[in-house]
């Protein structure tokens, strides 16, 4: 369906919230929390072995993420990149990410200095100059470092950083290959394919991810792309949300059940948003106010529980029954995540749109900002 020369999106997906999505981001979000808690209090609870797995929940951020710029910005450079939409975009996602970035950035300093005041050994690798001035830039996970520094969980908002400046022109070139139902599928086919070949290539999804979390964040951010103009071209009903979580679900349980994550998590992860974004469908089941309001904070989350979880390692293990530290991070966790969220994220998030809106909006122009994406 074309209009005006690019790609139209009907209006089942067409520019509106997908509550699901956002409740699916805090899971993902909270997955990645434990994995990490899990590596100072060993969790034995049921589904234990679905939480050691945690390390795939960027995964799953990356395709939503590809899916949500796709869904907001996609139609934008279907035709063409123009650089006063580019600079604006880039303007528009950096404003996203970095003030919460370099405010953890800088919270993490203090992790190092406290390790020395306290007498415990600093990793002088993790906490080096070189990888501090990289985070900074968003630049320490572009394969410039073999370990992960600094703030751990940026090493994602670093590959997400190159996806964007990418954006513009990989989602035109999906736009001309996909251009038939048939080309779509095959393009589908080849995303799914090259990152399963990256990751035997690699070892897995997760093996080392400080020299190639870039290529898996292009990789499946893309395939996130392709979910979007999928659900654009191909009318689904709500009934057809079930059969796209079933096949999600078997690819998920074939995983579970010993088959490689980099054959069947990517697609599972592509197929579950898919049906989530379908309106009227299994989405509904993940729309409660809780997983919601989880979702919204989950960039915070997902940014500030490292570096508590630094702090409760030195504070509280071996001080306090693990039941006791378990509550006590992950209440931590939660204030740090309303906190940042609405002191720092969203006025930081709304102060650059603002500016970038000034510097790169035609005059008289009303111009429609993303929410959330």
């Amino acid at each position: 369906m074309t209009e005006g020369g690019r790609h139209a999106v009907p209006p089942p997906i067409a520019r509106r919230d997908i509550v699901a999505l956002t409740a699916l981001r805090g899971a993902a979000a909270w997955w990645v929390v434990l994995y990490h808690v899990n590596e100072l209090v060993p969790l034995t609870v049921p589904g234990r072995e679905l939480l050691l797995h945690g390390s795939y929940a960027v995964d799953l951020f990356f395709v939503l993420s590809g899916f949500v710029i796709g869904l907001a910005y996609g139609q934008t450079f279907g035709s063409g990149v123009r650089a006063r939409e580019y600079a604006r975009f880039i303007g528009i996602r950096f404003a996203r990410v970095y003030p919460l970035h370099l405010l953890t950035l800088a919270l993490t300093i203090t992790v190092p200095i406290a390790f020395a005041a306290t007498g415990r050994p600093v990793d002088q690798f993790r906490f080096s100059f070189e990888g501090f001035v990289q985070s900074f830039f968003l630049l320490q996970n572009w394969g410039f470092q073999p370990r992960f520094v600094w703030n751990v969980p940026s090493w994602s908002i670093s590959t997400e950083l190159g996806f964007y400046l990418a954006f513009p022109v990989l989602v035109g070139a999906l736009m001309r290959l996909g251009r038939g139902s048939a080309q779509l599928a095959i393009v589908g086919v080849a995303l799914v394919g090259a990152i399963y070949l990256m990751g035997e290539a690699t070892g897995g999804l997760t093996a080392n991810t400080p020299r190639w979390g870039l290529v898996r964040c292009l990789s499946e951010c893309m395939l996130g792309c392709w979910v979007w103009l999928s659900a654009s071209r191909w009318a689904v009903t709500a009934r057809g949300s079930v059969g796209l979580s079933a096949m999600a679900a078997t690819l998920a349980g074939a995983c579970a059940l010993g088959a490689p994550a980099h054959a069947t998590l990517p697609a599972s992860f592509a197929l579950l948003t898919w049906a989530l974004a379908l309106p009227g469908g299994v989405g509904r089941a993940l729309e409660w106010r809780v997983l919601i309001w989880l979702g919204e904070v989950s960039f915070a989350t997902y940014l500030c529980h490292y570096v508590i979880r630094d702090w409760v390692r030195m504070g509280l293990l071996g001080r306090v029954p693990d039941l006791v530290l378990l509550g006590l991070y992950i209440g931590f966790v939660l204030l740090a995540s309303a906190a940042l969220h609405a002191w720092v994220e969203r006025p930081g998030r709304n102060w650059g749109r603002a500016l970038v809106n000034r510097w790169t909006a035609p005059r008289g122009v009303a111009v429609t900002m993303d929410r959330g994406a």
